[in-house]
């Protein structure tokens, strides 16, 4: 019996050490990536649905290609944060193009408090959100 809880413990132990590690977290398929932010956009824009299917086909193209620039860079980190960069630059300026004025406005506004939580985690202070 003590050898069996002792088992049952060890077991436990390990599946809990590999989960703190990062063990069970996966990172998501470029769909799933596209879904999540056009869905965010969809709910703060409240985006048309033509709009919509534009906004998810651009997310889409990006996610694969951060993707596929993720697999080239091969650990050098400043080259991929450079080119992700002017990525998310382009992709923005895309979307932009598809929203009305008033749209526009409310993109600004996300962008910047997005911008503000990303500088929150990089000095530590959390996520944010809502």
């Amino acid at each position: 019996m003590k050898k069996l809880l002792f088992i049952c413990a060890l077991l436990l132990g390990t599946i809990s050490m590999a989960n703190a590690q990062g063990g069970g977290r996966q990172m998501a398929t470029p769909e799933e990536r596209a879904k999540r932010s056009t869905d965010m956009l969809v709910e703060r824009l409240k985006l048309n649905d033509d709009q919509k299917a534009s906004v998810t086909k651009i997310y889409l193209e990006q996610s694969k290609a951060q993707s596929t620039l993720m697999q080239e860079a091969a650990g050098d980190r400043e080259a991929m944060r450079s080119k992700m960069e002017k990525m998310t630059t382009e992709v923005n300026a895309k979307i932009e193009a598809l929203l009305t004025d008033a749209q526009k406005k409310d993109f600004k506004a996300y962008l910047e408090e997005r911008a503000k939580q990303m500088q929150n985690r990089q000095m530590g202070g959390g996520g944010g959100g809502k």
